[in-house]
Parts: C-alpha cells; sequence; structure tokens
C-alpha cells in the first residue's frame, strides 16, 4: 500500500536488508520468516533478492473478498 511513485526504487530492499542485519547481528535472530499472498508477486520478489527461499503453501489461509486464499512462506536462516 505504499505510494506509487515510491515503489520499484528499492526502498523496501535496502530497508528490509537493513532489518535482517540488525536482528541476525544485534538480536542473535536465528532464522526470519515471511507470508506472502499467492497474488503479491512484488513481495515474493522482494523475498528472494533478500536470500530468503518458498518453503510451502497454505492453501485456503484466508479470505479476501468471500474467496479463500493461499499464502507462501519464505524462510531465511543464518548460516
Amino acid at each position: 500500500m505504499l505510494n506509487g511513485d515510491y515503489q520499484g526504487k528499492g526502498y523496501a530492499f535496502e530497508a528490509a536488508y537493513a532489518f535482517f542485519d540488525y536482528l541476525f547481528s544485534e538480536k542473535c535472530a536465528r532464522r526470519i520468516y515471511a507470508y506472502t499472498e499467492d497474488n503479491n508477486f512484488s513481495s515474493q520478489h522482494l523475498c528472494e533478492k533478500l536470500g530468503m527461499r518458498k518453503e510451502g503453501e497454505f492453501y485456503e489461509n484466508y479470505f479476501v473478498e468471500h474467496q479463500r486464499r493461499k499464502a507462501f512462506p519464505a524462510g531465511m536462516q543464518i548460516r
């Protein structure tokens, strides 16, 4: 739900990358999870670009406009 003028400029990647770095280095996180909607290809691409990998599918996980939708969990583990 970002302003279209700011989409596709790498801001989400930069912010998420910095946040992941903080979580792994300062908070000793061992794993990070993200869940994206099945039709949110931009978020799925961002997760892949950050080094996350798709780990499955949740079928009929939630409702949008009276339709059951699925979500894709992705995860990244510190190496």
